[in-house]
Order: C-alpha cells, then sequence, then structure tokens
C-alpha cells in the first residue's frame, strides 16, 4: 500500500480527520489496522484478469464434476506481486466456486480449485447455483489499496489500555472515519470482488470465528477472497468469503479452503 495514490489519499484523510477534530492517535492506530488487497475492475481493454460467471469452468483434463457451481477464474499472473500480503502463486489460474444460497461455513474441497500454468484443461460443466447463474463479466484491471477491518482496533478510543474492547463511542467514531474515507475517495479502491484484505461481513467475522474458536485455531487463517453478491438480487445482501491457512496457500493446498457465507438480518 506505498503507491502514490494511496499515500496520497491516505495523506487526504490524516488531513481531513484532523480537521473534524479526530486524534492523530485514532487515526494512526486506524490506518495501522488496515491490509493490503487487490481490487479487480470490470472493464477496460487488458487481458482478463478475472471472468465472472458461468457453468462451464475450465479445469485440468479428467477431473471429476465440481461439487459446487461455479464463480469465477483468476489469472494469477495478472495480480501484482506481494499486492494482498499472501502467498499467492505466481502464475495459473484460481478458480472459485460456492452457491450464496448455503448459509453458514465450513472447510472442505471444491471451494477452491488451483490449475497451475501449462495445464491441459477441459470445459466441466458445474452445477448451478439455486437462483440462476452468476451473471458473466470480465474485470481487466486491479487496483491494489487498503482493506478497512469491519470493525475498529481493540482499544480504539482509550490511550490506557491497548487491551480495550470496542465501545458504543468507538463505533461512532468509526462511522465518523469511514465518512471521511469516502470524501477523500478511499473508496475508489473498491470493487464487489477482491483478493486479501479484511473480511466484508454482517454478523461475525469468519476469520476471527475460524482462527479463535473453530477449525484447529492457530491464528494462520487469512481471507483469499471477498465477493459482494448483490447479482443474487433475492437475497438479503450476501456475502461470500473463502478463507485459507498461510502456509497452505504457500503448499497449494486448496482442498483446506473454508467457505463462508453471510446476510444481512
Amino acid at each position: 500500500m506505498t503507491d502514490q495514490l494511496v499515500a496520497e489519499t491516505l495523506s487526504r484523510f490524516r488531513a481531513k480527520a484532523a480537521e473534524a477534530g479526530v486524534s492523530s492517535r485514532n487515526v494512526e492506530l486506524l490506518i495501522s489496522s488496515f491490509l493490503p488487497a487487490v481490487y479487480p475492475q470490470i472493464g477496460g481493454d487488458g487481458p482478463v484478469v478475472v471472468h465472472l460467471g458461468g457453468n462451464n469452468p475450465m479445469l485440468p483434463v479428467g477431473t471429476g464434476k465440481p461439487s459446487e457451481p461455479f464463480l469465477c477464474t483468476i489469472d494469477c499472473a495478472q495480480i501484482p506481486p506481494n499486492s494482498t500480503g499472501l502467498p499467492l502463486p505466481a502464475d495459473g489460474h484460481l478458480l472459485l466456486f460456492g452457491d450464496a444460497e448455503k448459509l453458514g461455513q465450513g472447510p472442505g474441497p471444491g471451494y477452491v480449485v488451483y490449475v497451475p500454468a501449462g495445464t491441459p484443461t477441459t470445459e466441466v460443466p458445474a452445477p448451478e447455483p439455486v437462483r440462476g447463474s452468476y451473471e458473466e463479466r470480465d474485470y481487466r484491471s486491479v487496483r491494489v489499496g487498503p482493506s478497512w477491518p469491519s470493525s475498529g482496533p481493540d482499544g480504539f478510543a482509550d490511550p490506557s489500555d491497548d487491551e480495550s474492547e470496542m465501545t458504543v463511542e468507538d463505533y461512532e467514531l468509526m462511522d465518523q472515519l469511514s465518512d471521511i474515507w469516502g470524501e477523500v475517495d478511499g473508496n475508489s479502491f473498491g470493487s464487489d470482488l477482491y483478493l486479501g484484505g479484511h473480511a466484508d461481513f454482517w454478523n461475525d467475522d469468519p476469520v476471527e470465528l475460524a482462527n479463535e474458536y473453530e477449525y484447529g485455531g492457530g491464528n494462520d487463517w487469512c481471507l483469499l477472497a471477498n465477493w459482494y453478491c448483490d447479482d443474487v438480487v433475492a437475497l438479503p445482501l450476501p456475502r461470500m468469503h473463502w478463507l485459507i491457512r498461510r502456509q497452505d496457500l504457500a503448499d497449494l493446498r486448496f482442498d483446506r479452503v473454508m467457505l463462508s457465507v453471510d446476510m444481512h438480518g
């Protein structure tokens, strides 16, 4: 998150927050909690970074029919190196699968498939999502920028206790800073689909749940991808999250990915 556009945005954010009377400590504490993320952008005339939608993903020859609906194909070679803070493959393709209709979460094979570069592939039909195929579209460029935490860091407004939990006043401050972030065009980094960063959720942080409460813990789970499922218009603003342990990602163990689906209300 050190390129010129990000640096200029953060500079404007600091200045606006100071004008609004927010302490520099709280501003810097929030900024320190940002994580880098890659935001593919729809349209453009470059090579396809992400192709979303369709029911016939290109899978290695001999692969059986997927157990989950197909969402998208990500060309890893088009993702800037070290842009997500995750040990992503340098080339090849990641294919994401899942159905926004299925609430809940859990680890298991089939949610992400990695196809190494040069692997012979063929079209394989995947199950159709419950509410119909996802709209097809191409993302042909990316933006690299900060990903906000869905809640502020612990001890956000209490200089005497860095381990304190968020209070009502802290959340109000987060809302204020979020509005300021929008005023300085910080939201321009966003996209309905992104890689790395913080999970965007309505109820419980899926990364926190995986790290602290379920699936072996170990504080090694991270967000691989996040999708705002606004195409699924009959559902209350669903969010889909693909989670993986960092070591599994480095080892290309995508059979251990966890899928989480969260909805508003």
